[in-house]
C-alpha cells in the first residue's frame, strides 16, 4: 500500500487544475464573432433565398408571341399567378426566389408550390432599357404589361 499522501478513500489526491487565465478582450471579439458568422450561415443556409419577389420583377407580363396572345405572368410579392386565357386565373404560393447575376441580365429562379408539390419558374430579366424576362427553354420574351 502506497503510505503517501491518500484520501480517506485510500486513492492518491489529483493536482488541482491550473488557474484559468482569463480570454483577452481580442479573444473574446473573434470568439463573438464566430459566433454570430455560424448563426448567419446556418440561417442563410435553411432560407436559400428571399421568399417575397423583388420590386422589379413585380406585375404583370404578357407576350405577343404566338399562342401565347391570351396568356399572362403576374408576379405578386409573396404568389406566381398564371392567367391562361379563358380558363380560370391560378394561384400559386412562392416559396422560395434565387437571384444570380449574369453580366447584363439576371437569372431568377421562382420557387412555388403547385398541387402540394414544389414546381420552379426560371428566367433571365434584363431591366434596360425597357424590362422584359426570357423563360427557360422560349425563344420569345415577355414584357410587363402597364395596362393590367
Amino acid at each position: 500500500m502506497n503510505r503517501g499522501l491518500s484520501t480517506p478513500s485510500g486513492r492518491s489526491p489529483r493536482a488541482a487544475p491550473a488557474p484559468r487565465r482569463p480570454l483577452s478582450r481580442v479573444q473574446r471579439l473573434a470568439g463573438t464573432l464566430a459566433v454570430i458568422l455560424a448563426v448567419v450561415v446556418v440561417v442563410r443556409l435553411r432560407s436559400g433565398g428571399a421568399r417575397t419577389v423583388p420590386d422589379e420583377l413585380l406585375g404583370t407580363w404578357t407576350t405577343s408571341a404566338p399562342g401565347y396572345a391570351d396568356r399572362a405572368l403576374e408576379l405578386t410579392p409573396t404568389t406566381l399567378r398564371l392567367h391562361m386565357g379563358a380558363s380560370p386565373v391560378h394561384d400559386y404560393p412562392i416559396r422560395r426566389v434565387l437571384r444570380r447575376e449574369t453580366g447584363a441580365s439576371t437569372v431568377f429562379t421562382i420557387e412555388y408550390e403547385r398541387d402540394g408539390d414544389r414546381d420552379a419558374l426560371s428566367f433571365r430579366f434584363v431591366g434596360t432599357p425597357h424590362p422584359a424576362i426570357r423563360i427557360e427553354h422560349q425563344s420569345f420574351v415577355w414584357r410587363r404589361d402597364v395596362r393590367r
